[in-house]
């Protein structure tokens, strides 16, 4: 018996040992032992090993007293069937949770021995909050630990197998520290406690209950200081597991303001995938240079379980913005990568140029994102005249011909928004842009170069100065009836290579601009103005309701 076991197989860390463990030996016989000690035994306790012997039927109990551990009776059992070990299981889970508990439950069996502290972490302000899942019958609890002194944070009216310290944030409102504890099986809706201290104890302050049976509320937690300003602004809640049969999205999260009052209140909700969106919430920087910080949520399992991240924008009324800002997919980054999304931390600056890096964990490897410079682009247009010469506008030749209109000019000014450390100028911005001449309007006025028909025009241009201004001739026709009401051009514009280029135009950026071009006064040296503008709309008034009586006599004859 002693000859087969190796005592070094404990020791084996390759084979999953570890230094630190207590090293338990269980010896089950339905026999009596012929080997000899050979200094065994001695081994056993210099290496502190425990050994249970269990003698089954016909073996002899006082035979293995020597083996077991001290005192014997606490170590060594006899049964007189195997239908025994029942038992004897539940006396060792007895001895065993005593060895393994913490100092909180020490003398107390079954309470917090199996607590699974450390489910969630969070160190703040000098102070680890620690997540017991498994505490009291897998209620759960918070456990503070702070300067080596533990403190047990309850909820008297938390259920059985409700989970609660599933997940745990931190927030702080005047200098007053605030914990956030999920339950998702809470009634197997979920809930989300707050707690807050009262005098020299922790208190649950408020409640909230999920709505949908098995979506996790509560699973995922993260306080946001939205304007960095040192007070918690909101708390995002997340339910990974929320089902939408009808937009066949799984996982929602939600936004909760916390007002003057210190109570939660609901001020948005938003699904975005079917990946179990919201199974990682964090609290990003400002990415885009509004002061205002952003959110990362992930969704591990979507595409096949490659995974993806979203990324929203602060919001200084709602927490973050409805629409995400961004996707990124854990394939375009590694075909090969799996729950992309899974761990999320967004504040560190690992380049050290002042913008924020986003780490991003998946199975087996972790991913850093860096962030980009942002800037602000706004377009302006300018038309050289400013009125549209009309003298030699002539349809009465009715000559098929052109006419200079004038010059547009359009400016683009550039400003980042980020406050990043490297030259960025130098590659610039990519931008697509488009030109329309009356673009509301049937029948055109005027064009961009010799085509009559381009009354549109689409080019690029790259921005690498604070200003870059660019000058475009464009024509109209020779007969030109409506000289009264002004051209418009509108223009619009966009980024090009946004996926790979070095810096990105700002989302909130104005991306159309607009100037309207008045004819000249054809009057304006015989000061008949007037007058003529007065024959010019009693005409149109007796042409409108020349055309009203027609349409009715029309439909009288027809009735």
């Amino acid at each position: 018996l002693f000859v087969c076991f190796r005592i070094n197989i404990l020791e084996n860390q390759t084979a999953g040992a570890s230094p630190d463990a207590i090293k338990v030996l269980v010896i089950l016989t339905d026999g009596d032992h012929s080997d000899r000690d050979n200094g065994i035994i001695k081994k056993y306790d210099e290496k502190q090993i425990i050994c249970f012997v269990i003698g089954v039927k016909e073996a002899s109990l006082a035979k293995f007293t020597d083996i077991a551990s001290k005192p014997a009776e606490h170590y060594a059992f006899k049964i007189e069937n195997y239908n025994g070990l029942k038992g004897i299981l539940e006396k060792f889970q007895k001895r065993i949770f005593k060895m393994e508990s913490s100092s909180v439950a020490r003398g107390e069996d079954l309470k917090e021995e199996m607590a699974q502290s450390g489910f969630s972490a969070v160190f703040y302000n000098n102070t680890l909050i620690l997540g017991s899942v498994g505490s009291k019958s897998w209620g759960g609890s918070l456990r503070e630990i702070l300067e080596g002194k533990e403190t047990q944070i309850e909820d008297p009216l938390m259920k059985k197998d409700s989970y609660m310290g599933y997940s745990i944030s931190v927030g702080k409102r005047d200098n007053a520290s605030l914990y956030f504890a999920g339950a998702p099986r809470f009634e197997h809706t979920g809930q989300v406690l707050l707690f807050r201290r009262d005098g020299g104890n922790w208190t649950a302050a408020q409640s909230l209950n999920g709505t949908q049976i098995g979506s996790y509320f509560g699973a995922e937690l993260c306080s946001v200081d939205i304007d960095s300003d040192g007070n918690t602004d909101f708390l995002l809640v997340g339910a990974p597991l929320f089902y939408q049969p009808h937009e066949k999205k799984e996982g929602r999260i939600y936004v909760y303001i916390l007002s003057e009052k210190m109570q939660l209140e609901i001020v948005l909700n938003v699904t975005a995938s079917m990946g179990r969106f919201g199974t990682t919430i964090s609290s990003l920087a400002d990415l885009n240079g509004d002061e205002l910080r952003d959110v990362a949520v992930g969704a591990p399992l979507e595409d096949d379980n490659r995974g993806a991240v979203y990324i929203y924008l602060g919001d200084r009324r709602n927490g973050i913005r409805s629409n995400f800002s961004q996707r990124i997919m854990g394939q375009g980054i590694r075909p090969e990568m799996r729950f992309f999304g899974q761990a999320i931390d967004g504040r560190i600056d690992l380049g050290e140029d002042g913008l924020p890096d986003i780490l991003i964990g998946s199975q087996g490897m972790a991913v850093v994102l860096r962030s980009r410079p942002v800037f602000n682009v706004t377009a302006h247009l300018s038309f050289l005249p400013k009125e549209i010469s009309t003298e030699e506008i002539n349809c009465v030749d009715k000559t098929d011909g052109d006419l200079p209109m004038g010059i547009l000019q359009v400016c683009f000014e550039m400003v980042e928004s980020t406050k990043s450390k490297a030259d960025v100028m130098s590659s610039g911005l990519n931008i697509s842009y488009m030109l329309n001449v009356d673009p509301v309007r049937q029948t055109y006025r005027g064009f961009f170069g010799n085509d009559k028909k381009a009354r549109s025009l689409t080019s690029t241009c790259n921005l690498t100065a604070n200003e870059t201004c660019f000058q475009l001739p464009v024509n109209m026709p020779k007969c030109l009836k409506d000289t009264f009401s002004p051209i418009t051009i509108k223009f619009n514009f966009s980024q090009v290579d946004i996926e790979s280029a070095s810096a990105v135009l700002n989302v909130d950026s104005s991306r159309s601009a607009s100037v309207e071009v008045p004819f000249e006064k054809q009057c304006a040296k015989n000061e008949n103005c007037d007058a003529e503008l007065e024959v010019y709309f009693n005409f149109m008034y007796v042409r409108h309701v020349i055309k009203h009586r027609t349409a009715s006599v029309m439909l009288a004859l027809t009735s």
